[in-house]
């Protein structure tokens, strides 16, 4: 299934080549895992994509930072799209690593806003919107439950 031996477990990670580190972080649903990636960067390292910003997941990135990446700077954040899953921590480690995000200014953007609407209700456009266009009252329903929640596992961004 992979083309290596083995893969690494949850919180771990392992060289793929020389100055390449494929880490595993756990997911609360279906896939279970996502696959992200530490790049040598000269004596520091650099951040590729970060999971979700759960309890979980900073549990292991303090000892993913401390032991794996034996406490060496972040030199930056890359964040490939703003998927919970990968942008999820982006804020947290930015901060706590004192590293900068690298992210699209499009993504960015609009995951800022995302996590700006945590905790809201869907804006009765919104609805409105789904409504005209033939969604089915289920699938409303469902849009309606979700709506706002983006941040519940996102951290916020920095500025």
């Amino acid at each position: 299934m992979y083309e290596f031996d083995g893969h690494p477990e949850l919180g771990e990670s392992m060289e793929i080549l020389p100055g390449i580190r494929w880490l595993r972080m756990p997911l609360p649903f279906m896939l279970g895992h996502i696959n992200l990636w530490l790049l040598r960067d000269g004596d520091q390292w650099a951040i590729v994509d970060t999971g979700l910003h759960t309890p979980t997941t900073r549990d292991h990135w303090s000892s993913v930072l401390s032991d794996q990446m034996n406490s060496a700077p972040v030199s930056r954040i890359l964040v490939t799209h703003l998927h919970p899953d990968h942008s999820g921590c982006a804020g947290w480690l930015s901060e706590v690593c004192q590293a900068p995000l690298w992210m699209s200014r499009e993504e960015y953007l609009l995951c800022r806003v995302l996590v700006a609407d945590t905790g809201k209700p869907v804006p009765l456009e919104g609805i409105r919107f789904y409504s005209a266009a033939g969604f089915a009252e289920s699938a409303i329903e469902r849009s309606q439950m979700a709506f706002g929640s983006f941040g519940k596992v996102v951290s916020n961004l920095p500025q």
